[in-house]
């Protein structure tokens, strides 16, 4: 009680941030007389009236929410979301990538604090901020998750320090704790926030909270989780690898390691793309993409690679220009294309001269009308040239987040393996220099560091703590 009284100067932080910016887009609906269907994909939801659901386990509600039956979690408070767990992996310092059953949302299963309580944790690329549902949170999304809070851990600090975090419309907000998270055999000390508050955005996604796994190195509020773990020496190498399931082939090998990949997750050698110098997220030089094998010329293109996003948001012009090139698409208002739901076009994205398919089952999206809504959404995030590519693509490929080289790599992924092996750093690939001239990003982005550096980082939470810690001796 003293410490938590010695704490009373504190510094209220809120951040606006690009990452999980609930949008909604509205289309005629193709039958009135059925109802819509609105399905929100995070990290930019994404929802879409439809009179059929590809691939949907079950239907819809009559509020045209969707809630599914929880299948695990005894101690969840109330549960409305099926899960697709995944099969727990042998190779070191990985652990399972479940989903919400449509591709929705991947998150792995960490342990927090002195009690290890199980919490389902979203491992996002596309931003660094760390947080949790707090305990003293009543809203109506904090209902339906676990909590985290002093009577789950005697290891807990608490600080008055108040954040909160923008997601476009809503928002997360509460104080700072700090506390230890074990995932994948680490266990990482760390500060991040404990929200009180959150928005109605989050009653649609299963996850209790986020692990930031953005390419800067400290969010908001103090270091990010990587860097936590750089600063602790825990990993020989500071990469974190994913191989994202498909719900529709009925996979459960979805995996993400720490410190190198898993050999049995990818065929043929890993592909390096270097991150561009001055930008905070994991940006890189985009040369082009192909339909049929028909080049759609684009120029000076990036792309943001966002495991946190459902769909590919990409400039308006240039969605256009792609699904000119798939047989039978037609544009649906300002953003979105209707092509036919049996379409087999081959659509791929070109990293450092490598082509990457993106398989029909991942860019043929809901039922509309007489065709299938595409994933590939003519939605403007950042500048006219910047592209967020999220799971549409990575669930066709191995991706490897490279913090001590400050890039990104890709393999092509192997299907359905359900044996692991020994997780290696990966020397492997073709390095491409940082040299495409691009659009600069968001005016919101600040100049990162590189990943890999160990920097000593000031921030007004660590120096009451360690002030009050010297008082109470």
């Amino acid at each position: 009680m003293r410490f938590l009284q010695c704490l009373v100067a504190t510094t209220s932080l809120y951040i606006s941030v690009t990452a999980f910016v609930p949008y909604r887009i509205e289309l005629p609906d193709p039958v009135p007389e059925v109802a819509s269907d609105k399905l929100q994909r995070r990290f930019y939801p994404y929802e879409l009236p439809s009179d059929e659901v590809k691939d949907e386990p079950e239907a819809s509600t009559g509020d045209d929410t969707l809630t599914l039956d929880i299948k695990r979690a005894a101690f969840r408070r109330d549960n409305q979301f099926k899960i697709m767990l995944a099969d727990e992996p042998t190779a070191p310092n990985t652990t399972a990538l479940n989903q919400g059953g449509n591709d929705y949302t991947y998150f792995a299963e960490v342990k927090v604090g002195s009690q290890g309580q199980k919490m389902w944790m979203m491992l996002d690329s596309g931003g660094v901020n760390t947080w949790l549902f707090g305990s003293d949170c009543t809203t109506d999304s904090c209902k339906l998750h676990n909590t985290f809070g002093e009577h789950a851990s005697t290891s807990l600090q608490l600080t008055t320090t108040e954040w909160a975090v923008g997601y476009g419309t809503g928002q997360v907000s509460g104080v700072l704790g700090n506390d230890t998270f074990s995932i994948a055999g680490m266990d990482v000390r760390m500060l991040f926030g404990l929200a009180s508050n959150a928005s109605d955005q989050f009653r649609s996604y299963p996850m209790d909270g986020i692990i930031g796994l953005g390419r800067a190195e400290k969010g908001s509020y103090g270091p990010s989780f990587m860097e936590a773990v750089m600063e602790q020496k825990s990993l020989e190498s500071n990469i974190v690898s994913f191989s994202l399931s498909r719900a529709a082939e009925g996979a459960k090998d979805g995996a993400v390691t720490f410190g190198g990949v898993d050999k049995t997750k990818f065929t043929g050698e890993i592909s390096y793309t270097n991150a561009l110098s001055g930008n905070n997220r994991w940006t890189i030089p985009l040369d082009d993409a192909i339909v049929d094998g028909n080049t759609c010329n684009f120029i000076n293109k990036t792309a943001i690679i966002d495991t946190g996003t459902s769909y590919a948001l990409i400039p308006p012009k240039d969605a256009a220009a792609l699904h000119k090139l798939i047989p039978g698409s037609s544009a649906s208002g300002d953003e979105n294309f209707v092509i036919p739901c049996n379409s087999t076009a081959k659509v791929e994205l070109t990293f450092s001269g490598k082509n990457y398919t993106i398989s029909p089952k991942d860019y043929v999206g809901s039922k509309y009308g007489s065709g299938c809504v595409s994933t590939i959404i003519g939605h403007q995030m950042f500048g006219d040239n910047e592209w967020l590519v999220g799971d549409v693509f990575l669930k066709n490929v191995y991706t490897v987040f490279d913090f001590d080289k400050d890039r990104v790599g890709f393999a092509m992924r192997a299907s359905s393996s359900k044996t692991a092996s020994t997780s290696t750093p990966s020397a492997t690939g073709t390095n491409k220099a940082d040299s495409v001239t691009a659009a600069a990003a968001s005016s919101s982005a600040t100049e990162a560091a590189s990943a890999g550096m160990k920097t000593s980082v000031h921030y007004l939470p660590a120096v009451m703590v360690v002030l009050c810690s010297l008082w109470l001796a």
